[in-house]
C-alpha cells in the first residue's frame, strides 16, 4: 500500500528574480489566474522604458526635468529625478486597469523608500490615466480620480486620498517617513470598505508581499477611510511618481516591490 510522505506544505511559487518568487502558491494562484487582474512593479521584472516613453504598457513621463529608471544592485526598481527644484517624473501602467467596486475586492501595496524625506515628492497608488497626475509647480495632486498615497516634499508623512471627479476625502497616516528607510504602504477594498495601511519596515520585518492580499492583519488592523468619493466609474492604473524639492541633488524613489490585484469575479 502506498505510504504518505508526511509533507505538510505549504507549496511556494517559483519565479527566480521576479518580485513574487517564493510566495505561497495559493497567493500566486489568486494573483495570476484569470479571475483576477493584476499589475506588478519590481526591478527584476520591470520591462518598461528607462527614460521618457512607452513600453510594455508602462508610460514614463517627465512632468518636469529628465528622470531615469534603473535597477538597483539588490534588484529594486529605482526612479530618479533630475537635479532642479520641482523636477518630477511619473510612471503609470496602462495595461491592467482597476475600478472601485463593492463586490470585486482589491489590494494595492508597495514596499518603498525615499532618499530624502523632507525634500522628495512621492506618489503611490491607483490613479486615472493622466500624464500629469501631479503638477509641475509645487507638486500638487492634479488627477480627477484615484485612491493613493502622496507626500509633498516638505511633508514627512503620507496623505491618503480617495477622489472622484476632483472631490476628495483625505487622511494622514501618522507614519514618520525617514531618509532611505523602507516602509510598506497600501490599501484594501473589501466589500466596498476601503482600509489603508502604513508601517515602517526599517528592519525588513515585513519584506515579503505575500500576506498583503485580502486583509493583511500582519500590518495591523488598517484604518477605514470613507468611500463617499470612491471612484466607481473610472478605470485606474498603478502609478508611481518621484519629485525633487530644493537643492541641486537628484531625489530617488526606490520600490522593492509593488502590486495591485483585483477580483474579476465576485
Amino acid at each position: 500500500m502506498p505510504r504518505g510522505t508526511g509533507f505538510r506544505g505549504p507549496l511556494f511559487f517559483s519565479a527566480p528574480n521576479l518580485p513574487f518568487d517564493g510566495i505561497p502558491l495559493d497567493v500566486a494562484n489568486q494573483t495570476f489566474n484569470r479571475q483576477h487582474v493584476s499589475a506588478v512593479l519590481g526591478g527584476a521584472s520591470y520591462n518598461g522604458p528607462l527614460a521618457a516613453g512607452t513600453d510594455s504598457g508602462w508610460v514614463m513621463t517627465n512632468i518636469a526635468g529628465t528622470g531615469a529608471v534603473t535597477v538597483g544592485n539588490d534588484g529594486a526598481f529605482v526612479l530618479t529625478t533630475s537635479t532642479t527644484d520641482e523636477d518630477r517624473t511619473q510612471l503609470q501602467y496602462k495595461l491592467a486597469q482597476f475600478k472601485y467596486s463593492t463586490t470585486l475586492n482589491l489590494s494595492c501595496f508597495a514596499r518603498l523608500k525615499v532618499s530624502t524625506a523632507a525634500t522628495t515628492d512621492a506618489f503611490f497608488g491607483l490613479a486615472s490615466v493622466d500624464t500629469t497626475v501631479v503638477t509641475a509647480a509645487a507638486g500638487a495632486v492634479d488627477v480627477d480620480d484615484g485612491i493613493f498615497f502622496f507626500k509633498t516634499a516638505t511633508a514627512t508623512d503620507w496623505t491618503v486620498t480617495v477622489i472622484k471627479d476632483t472631490t476628495s476625502t483625505t487622511a494622514t497616516t501618522g507614519l514618520t517617513i525617514a531618509n532611505d528607510t523602507y516602509m510598506i504602504i497600501g490599501f484594501t477594498i473589501v466589500k466596498g470598505v476601503i482600509k489603508w495601511y502604513a508601517v515602517s519596515d526599517s528592519n525588513d520585518k515585513f519584506a515579503s508581499p505575500e500576506a498583503c492580499i485580502g486583509s493583511p492583519s500582519f500590518l495591523g488592523n488598517g484604518t477605514t477611510i470613507a468611500n463617499t468619493n470612491a471612484p466607481d466609474d473610472t478605470d485606474l492604473c498603478l502609478t508611481v511618481i518621484a519629485g525633487q524639492e530644493g537643492g541641486t541633488t537628484a531625489r530617488v524613489l526606490t520600490v522593492d516591490w509593488a502590486f495591485a490585484v483585483q477580483n474579476t469575479v465576485a
